[in-house]
C-alpha cells in the first residue's frame, strides 16, 4: 500500500470514529463508566417520579379537602381506598324513602289475574318502610277532611277500578286526627307502606297497595 493510500484510510477511520462520538446535533458525545451510572441513576429517579408526584397530589387534595370540612362544618374527606373499604349507610330511621309509580309496576297483562308472586323482589321489601309518593287525589263527593282516599299515577279517572292497572292506585287511609283536602295538584304523600288486597263485590282486585298516611304535602 502507498503511503498516500495508508493516510486516506487513516483518515477515514478517524471520521468514522468521531461521528460516532457525536450526537445529532454534531455535539460530541463522552461516555464513562461514572457518566454511564449517572445515567442510570437519572432513568430510574424519572420513573419514580410520576408515582410520587401522583402520591403526593392525592395526599395534598385530601388535607386540603379535610381543611376545607373543618372550615365548613362537614365530614372530612377520605381516600379513595378508604371509601371503597367502608359499608354502605342507611338512610335514617323515620325518613321517607322517596318512590314513584314506576317503582310500585311489575309485568302484568291487562285482564291478567293477579297473583302476589308476580310482585317484584324490590316492591316486597317496601312493606312497612315509610315512603314518599307523589300522585293525584282521585276525585270523591267529599271536598275536605279526608281520612280516606285513592292516589293515582295522573288526573285521569282510568287509574282505580276495574279495567285500571293495579299498580297505577294506592289506598291511603290517614293515621288518626290527620285529615287532608282534595285538590286537582298533585300531593306527596308520606307514610307506611304496605302490600294490602282490595276487593270488589265480585272478588276482583281493586287494589293492592295501601299506605298508612302520615301527611299529605302540596
Amino acid at each position: 500500500m502507498s503511503y498516500r493510500r495508508a493516510i486516506l484510510c487513516c483518515l477515514a477511520l478517524s471520521a468514522a470514529a468521531l461521528s460516532a462520538g457525536c450526537n445529532d446535533a454534531g455535539t460530541p458525545v463522552t461516555v464513562n463508566e461514572e457518566s454511564g451510572a449517572s445515567a442510570s441513576a437519572a432513568s430510574n429517579s424519572t420513573a419514580e417520579a410520576p408515582a410520587k408526584t401522583d402520591d403526593a397530589a392525592k395526599n395534598t387534595a385530601t388535607i386540603a379537602a379535610n381543611e376545607a370540612a373543618a372550615t365548613n362544618g362537614t365530614a372530612p374527606a377520605t381516600s379513595a381506598a378508604a371509601a371503597a373499604a367502608a359499608p354502605a349507610v342507611s338512610s335514617k330511621p323515620g325518613t321517607p324513602q322517596n318512590i314513584t309509580f314506576d317503582t310500585l309496576k311489575f309485568p302484568l297483562e291487562k285482564n291478567e289475574d293477579f297473583e302476589r308472586g308476580k310482585l317484584t323482589a324490590s316492591i316486597a321489601e317496601l312493606n312497612g318502610r315509610i315512603v314518599k309518593l307523589r300522585g293525584y287525589i282521585l276525585p270523591s263527593f267529599q271536598q275536605s277532611g279526608l281520612t280516606q282516599f285513592v292516589l293515582v299515577r295522573d288526573n285521569m279517572e282510568c287509574c282505580f277500578g276495574p279495567g285500571a292497572a293495579l299498580y297505577d292506585c294506592v289506598v291511603v287511609d290517614m293515621k288518626p286526627g290527620k285529615t287532608t283536602d282534595y285538590t286537582v295538584r298533585p300531593v306527596a304523600v308520606e307514610g307506611t307502606f304496605e302490600l294490602r288486597d282490595f276487593k270488589g263485590p265480585d272478588g276482583k282486585f281493586l287494589a293492592i297497595y295501601h299506605l298508612d298516611g302520615e301527611a299529605v304535602r302540596f
